[in-house]
């Protein structure tokens, strides 16, 4: 059963339909709720609805589960890091410019 919906989340995903594959994912984690690939999916559907602490909280949870896969932490917070990347521009104290 998850296969399926997981290749529908992932399509729900690829089709930029995040609230889907949202629900997609939280359908299978309610019958599987270590389904390791439903939480990187769902928290990637998080990050791009900009709903990032949602997104942070699967992306932890898939990583307590499976910590030497490192799918989830390039997917989830380097994917949070350069979705935010302008939001920290305001945190650098200097700017180096050329010359």
């Amino acid at each position: 059963m998850s296969k399926s919906l997981l290749k529908a989340a992932r399509e729900a995903l690829d089709s930029q339909n995040y609230s889907t594959a949202i629900e997609l994912c939280t359908s299978i984690l309610e019958n599987e709720p270590e389904q390791y690939h439903a939480l990187v999916f769902k928290g990637l559907a998080h990050l791009k609805s900009n709903a990032v602490q949602e997104g942070v909280l699967s992306f932890e949870k898939a990583i307590a589960l499976q910590p030497s896969n490192v799918l989830a932490f390039q997917v989830g917070f380097c994917g949070i890091l350069y979705e935010k990347r302008d939001s920290f521009n305001a945190f650098r104290p200097f700017r180096t410019t050329p010359g």
